[in-house]
């Protein structure tokens, strides 16, 4: 889909400084082009820096939108009371807001929640050390094949529902492994490409990346999740069993995780 290698993309949802000259903004805007611009042509006039932009998303049926901006304001002599101030008497602009630290060091998004995807999905963060943690975790509680197991018939469970959301949304069949597989990559979960050929039924799927088996390298456990849930994708896809074996796996200590069913 894409000759260059993907960027990481940073959900800049907080900050922990001590620098009293970061601070946090919420603009609210009217849905019409320009309206961003002006905020920008603000900051821009007081040399003040952008450190991140998130949770930017229009509401459509209210004719308005919302950013979460972070800034350094170092090189300004404006003080940030009176930038927020004049950003509110932009015409395209409804209202900014400074927000408060709730602790000293923590400059974060204290206005918005939940977190949508897109329509009415909503979504989860859980960093990566919680994931790792969880896994091991369950490893030590109910044994390596026990949470093996678990996290198997759980994948198969998502898989299944996966692939009958994606049909609904009405898409081709072969369209729909490819639309999980980069949605997964556009939230995180993995990075990976596949080779597919529905006809015979040959399958393999190459991850650069999972959050499983990045999280199970103290385990050295092959992946029983993310294959179970592509396991699923593919008997819905296909109209019967299917059955992955992982031939290469990131846990173990190879580049990539590689499944074939042939």
């Amino acid at each position: 889909m894409q000759d260059r290698p993907p960027e990481p993309v940073f959900l800049f949802r907080r900050l922990l400084t001590t620098n009293k000259d970061i601070h946090a903004i919420i603009v609210k805007l009217k849905d019409v082009p320009g309206a961003l611009m002006q905020v920008l042509n603000v900051l821009q006039k007081y040399q003040i820096n952008i450190l991140g932009v998130t949770a930017f998303s229009f509401m459509k049926q209210d004719g308005y939108g919302n950013a979460f901006i972070v800034t350094d304001c170092s090189n300004s002599h404006k003080k940030i009371k009176d930038v927020v101030e004049e950003i509110s008497k932009q015409p395209l602009v409804i209202n900014s807001i400074k927000l408060e630290r709730p602790v000293p060091v923590l400059v974060i998004d204290t206005y918005h929640y939940p977190i949508m995807i897109s329509g009415e999905l909503k979504g989860y963060i859980f960093t990566q050390p919680l994931i790792e943690r969880i896994m091991q975790g369950g490893a030590e509680t109910f044994g390596i094949d026990a949470m093996q197991s678990f996290l198997w018939y759980i994948g198969k469970a998502v898989g299944k529902d996966m692939a009958k959301t994606w049909l609904n949304y009405g898409l081709k069949k072969e369209e729909v492994p490819i639309g999980i597989l980069w949605t997964g990559q556009s939230l995180g979960q993995w990075k990976g490409s596949l080779n597919q050929d529905l006809t015979s039924g040959k399958v393999e799927i190459i991850f650069h990346d999972n959050f499983e088996c990045s999280n199970k390298k103290g385990l050295k456990q092959k992946s029983s999740f993310v294959r179970g849930v592509w396991e699923a994708i593919y008997e819905v896809i296909l109209e019967r069993k299917v059955t992955f074996e992982e031939v290469s796996c990131i846990a173990l200590g190879d580049e990539q995780c590689v499944f074939r069913n042939f």
